[in-house]
């Protein structure tokens, strides 16, 4: 499902119209990632949890030349899903 129609199907079911739920989740976007680049967590009782993890400094390398290089440490945005969804499977 891509994001068109993820705002289609919360129309549908909330009524609302498509421009609405696209400003909706355009708003909750903007506000997940937000949060995130503060450095705090977004959790969403029976959904899960949105936080930032660390990731340490790694070797890598160019996958074109080949050539070898050091990757600084940096933080990525993670999800972990609750229990609650994770039993709708």
């Amino acid at each position: 499902m891509n994001k068109q129609e993820l705002i289609k199907q919360v129309s549908k079911q909330t009524r609302l119209t498509q421009k609405d739920c696209s400003q909706m989740l355009n708003a909750l976007t903007e506000i997940i990632g937000g949060t995130l680049r503060n450095g705090e967590m977004v959790s969403i009782m029976g959904f899960g949890r949105f936080y930032t993890k660390k990731l340490s400094e790694r070797n890598g390398f160019n996958p074109v030349t080949r050539e070898k290089t050091r990757l600084p440490s940096t933080y990525v945005p993670t999800f972990k899903c609750s229990t609650v969804l994770k039993k709708t499977f």
